[in-house]
């Protein structure tokens, strides 16, 4: 759910009644960018620019520069394999150059880091299948997420409160009361039986939609 949310938009489906909620959020005018030319393309995409033209576009919305990138290990090998890389180091055509992750950091702005993802999960559908092709990223291929430090003035830019959920208080008596909550339902007849249940009702929250910039670079 947080990655979508991320991302700008966050689907929430419920598979007993075949249907789904869609929740937008309002990330700012550019802040859902792809890069000028496709990094699989080495030789003529620029990705540290690309790279600093959004933690630029994140500075100029929030105020705060965005330092932290979160990116897969293959766009990673695709930002160290750029031929552009040479003319940023002055490395000459046909000289030894191996560059590291901390030399494009060099080249951006201070204080950033390069934060791998490379998580998935399973969907329930697929059971317990290790393929990975039934796999979903939680940042696909292709995806970079640049945001703020995740705390900015002491606040987070994001997180996932706790609603109000109903609950019962007595014989026929309910109230709203912030999750999650727990209760026990006794039904039957002079024998009964005892069910659990458990309320909770948890949405993820951006409280600063400027601090995030999701870019497609594929």
């Amino acid at each position: 759910m947080r990655w979508q949310a991320f991302a700008g938009q966050l689907t929430i489906e419920y598979q007993y009644r075949d249907t789904a909620l869609v929740i937008d959020y309002p990330l700012p005018t550019g802040h859902r960018p792809d890069a000028q030319l496709p990094w699989t393309d080495t030789t003529n995409s620029d990705p540290i620019n690309d790279l600093r033209t959004w933690q630029s576009q994140v500075a100029t919305s929030s105020g705060t520069p965005g330092t932290n990138i979160h990116i897969p290990d293959e766009d990673i090998e695709l930002l160290l394999a750029n031929q552009k890389l040479r003319g940023y180091f002055n490395v000459s055509v046909g000289q030894p150059f191996l560059p590291t992750i901390d030399n494009v950091i060099q080249l951006l702005r201070p204080g950033t880091q390069f934060i791998p993802v490379n998580e998935a999960y399973r969907e329930p559908s697929v059971g317990a299948s290790r393929d990975r092709a039934d796999h979903t990223r939680f940042l696909p291929m292709g995806n970079i997420l640049v945001t703020t430090p995740y705390r900015v003035g002491g606040v987070p830019i994001a997180d996932t409160p706790n609603g109000l959920v109903e609950i019962a208080t007595g014989y026929n008596t309910t109230a709203l009361l912030p999750g999650p909550q727990s209760e026990v339902i006794m039904k039957g007849v002079g024998v009964y039986t005892r069910f659990l249940r458990q309320a909770s009702r948890r949405i993820v929250r951006l409280r600063r939609p400027e601090a995030f910039l999701y870019a497609s670079v594929r």
